[in-house]
C-alpha cells in the first residue's frame, strides 16, 4: 500500500468524491466539468458530481416547461408525485425513499387543504389529456431530483446545489423565476429533513469507498 503522502495532489484529485456527489446517480447535482477534465481544485468541498455520469442530464423542452409553470402548486405536485414513485422503484430506490414520499404526501394534503379555500371560482381550464400525456413522457426520462424539483417550485429550500434549483438547471424554474415553497414552514422543514436523510443514506457507500480509495 502506498502513504497518501507519495500521492500527488491530481491522484487526490480523481480519487475523491464531492459534496455534490451526495444522492448519487439519482439525487446528485450534475457533473463537475473540471473533474471530468482532471482538474477540479475543490476535491471533496466540490458541489458538483465527482460520480461517473452514463449520459447527459434530460430536460424538458419549453412546451412542457410552460405547462407545469402554469399549473397551480398542488396539481402540480398531485401530478408529478405518482411519477416520482414510478421513476424511483425503476431504479429500485422506492424503498429508501419511502419516508420522502410519505412526507410529500402528507404535505400535499395539507397544501390542497389550504388552496381549496383560496381557488378562485374562474379557475382556468385544465390542459389537455393530449397535452399533460406528452409532458409525462418527457418527465419520465428526468432523475428524480429534477422530477422533485418540478414538483416543489424547484424551491432553493430543498434543492440548493443540484440539479433543478432555480439557479443551476432548465427543470428548475429558468434561473430567473424562483419561487417561494408552497408549503407551511412545518411541512418545508420536513420535507427538506426526509430529502438530506435520503441523500446521506444513499451516499454512504460512495463516500465510504473514496475514503478507503485516497486512504490506500
Amino acid at each position: 500500500m502506498a502513504s497518501q503522502d507519495l500521492m500527488t495532489e491530481g491522484d487526490n484529485n480523481l480519487m475523491t468524491p464531492s459534496v455534490g456527489s451526495l444522492g448519487h446517480p439519482e439525487f446528485c447535482r450534475r457533473p463537475c466539468i473540471f473533474f471530468a477534465a482532471g482538474s477540479c481544485n475543490n476535491y471533496i468541498s466540490c458541489g458538483y458530481c465527482h460520480c461517473e455520469h452514463e449520459k447527459r442530464v434530460t430536460h424538458l423542452d419549453r412546451r412542457n416547461r410552460e405547462l407545469l409553470h402554469s399549473m397551480a402548486a398542488p396539481d402540480r405536485l398531485e401530478l408529478l408525485l405518482p411519477l416520482l414513485e414510478q421513476r424511483l422503484e425503476s431504479k429500485g430506490l422506492r424503498e429508501v425513499a419511502g419516508e420522502l414520499l410519505q412526507t410529500l404526501q402528507e404535505a400535499l394534503q395539507e397544501l390542497r387543504a389550504t388552496s381549496e379555500q383560496d381557488r378562485p371560482e374562474d379557475s382556468e381550464e385544465p390542459a389537455p389529456k393530449s397535452q399533460i400525456s406528452r409532458m409525462k413522457s418527457g418527465v419520465r426520462k428526468l432523475p428524480c431530483i429534477s422530477i422533485l424539483g418540478w414538483a416543489v417550485c424547484a424551491s432553493p429550500v430543498y434543492l440548493s446545489g443540484l440539479p433543478g434549483d432555480s439557479a443551476d438547471n432548465q427543470d428548475g424554474l429558468g434561473g430567473d423565476q424562483a419561487l417561494k415553497s408552497p408549503f407551511s414552514q412545518a411541512a418545508d422543514q420536513r420535507v427538506t429533513d426526509a430529502l438530506n436523510q435520503l441523500r446521506a443514506g444513499m451516499s454512504t457507500a460512495i463516500l465510504t469507498d473514496g475514503v478507503l480509495r485516497i486512504m490506500m
